[in-house]
């Protein structure tokens, strides 16, 4: 009779949990479908340094300004500038550009690949300016450090705020190839995808999980 009352109570025990199980699984799948069907890609800050003191010297066709950055999150694919015109009276004339070179550099900072290098129409650009300059996204730069060299074919007057102490950690700044004090004023963006928003969901499961467990016993007398 004792065995016979056990079987009968664990019974209804397994359905409540299966009952369960399927609810989550429900679950699971609609918020899965939701993130890879109706989730838009969009474009967020990665890192931001808005801080500035004094402007970088002019662009003069011979010259480099660099900047060395950590990226946080994978797709990064933007990097946003804060533009000095020296004749501020005046826009940039048409025609002018400006090339982006972007590296990865290796742990110790030594050894670079060539990520991405981009051309930017900067004609019209007038002083105070923001130059957001746009590439493909980097899949992989979730925690790489990068270096993006601004160099201009010709003297337009063209240079960038800085910061006259250091404001990006890890971050260098280089002036004509001279170490120089400070960092870039400067704003990078990462693309958010709907494959970003299940990996971020799937872990945020995964650590809800073990906590869920837990509260299956209490389920299963309900």
């Amino acid at each position: 009779m004792v065995l016979s009352a056990c079987a009968n109570g664990a019974a209804p025990a397994r359905r409540r949990l299966a009952t369960v199980g399927a609810g989550v699984v429900c679950v699971l799948a609609a918020l899965v479908a939701w993130v890879a069907v109706g989730f838009p890609s969009r474009t967020l800050v990665d890192v931001e340094q808005g801080r500035l003191d004094s402007a970088t010297p002019p662009l003069d066709g011979a010259g480099t300004i660099v900047q060395t950055f950590f990226s946080r999150h994978a797709n990064l694919a933007e990097i946003e500038f804060w533009a000095v015109v020296y004749d501020a009276e005046q826009p940039l004339p048409e025609g002018a550009r400006l090339r982006l070179t972007l590296e990865r550099l290796d742990v110790g900072g030594q050894d670079a690949t060539p990520a991405r290098e981009t051309w930017v129409d900067v004609g019209g650009l007038r002083h105070n300016d923001r130059l957001r300059v746009a590439f493909a996204p980097l899949s992989d730069a979730a925690g790489a450090l990068y270096r993006a060299t601004l160099w201009a074919p010709e003297p337009y007057g063209l240079g960038f705020w800085r910061t006259d102490g250091d404001a990006l950690a890890p971050g260098d700044l280089l002036i004509e190839g001279a170490p120089a004090a400070g960092d870039l004023a400067l704003t990078t963006y990462y693309r958010y995808t709907p494959a970003a928003a299940v990996g971020d969901l799937a872990a945020g499961l995964a650590a809800f999980a073990p906590r869920a467990g837990a509260l299956l016993p209490g389920l299963l007398l309900l």
